[in-house]
């Protein structure tokens, strides 16, 4: 199976599919706090490149939940299309670029309850002129 995308059109392109599989937080027994997710996107358009979260950012274990923080190329993403954040400038996008995803936790005021947690990040990447 083949895909070639519009030489014209926005590509995003998750480095080595990693967005095909788990993304696992590990624990720092040191820290006493989770692991950020470190992975890398490649991205090109012929006009810049906006993104934001559709929806928070939570792992949740039964009742408890984590706030995550997401950000792309350096630029946290906050949610929904009124709080896009320009990630590339046309010029930027133009010459297609590999950049960096952190997915963190916020750790909570009370500390880390203990619990499996699962959760899921949906972004949206936009390129219009």
């Amino acid at each position: 199976e083949a895909s070639v995308p519009a030489a014209n059109g926005m590509q995003i392109s998750p480095v080595n599919g990693w967005d095909a599989t788990t993304q696992r937080m590990s624990w720092d027994m040191t820290a006493a706090a989770l692991r950020p997710i470190r992975q890398q996107i490649d991205v090109k358009s012929t006009n810049a490149i906006e993104a934001y979260l559709t929806n928070a950012a939570v792992l949740t274990s039964g009742a408890e939940s984590l706030d995550m923080a997401v950000a792309v190329h350096g630029k946290t993403l906050a949610v929904g299309a009124a709080n896009k954040v320009e990630l590339l400038t046309d010029v930027e996008a133009a010459a297609g670029r590999r950049v960096d995803l952190q997915i963190s936790t916020n750790a909570p005021a009370g500390g880390y309850k203990e619990g499996t947690y699962v959760g899921q990040v949906y972004m949206m990447f936009e390129s219009t002129p």
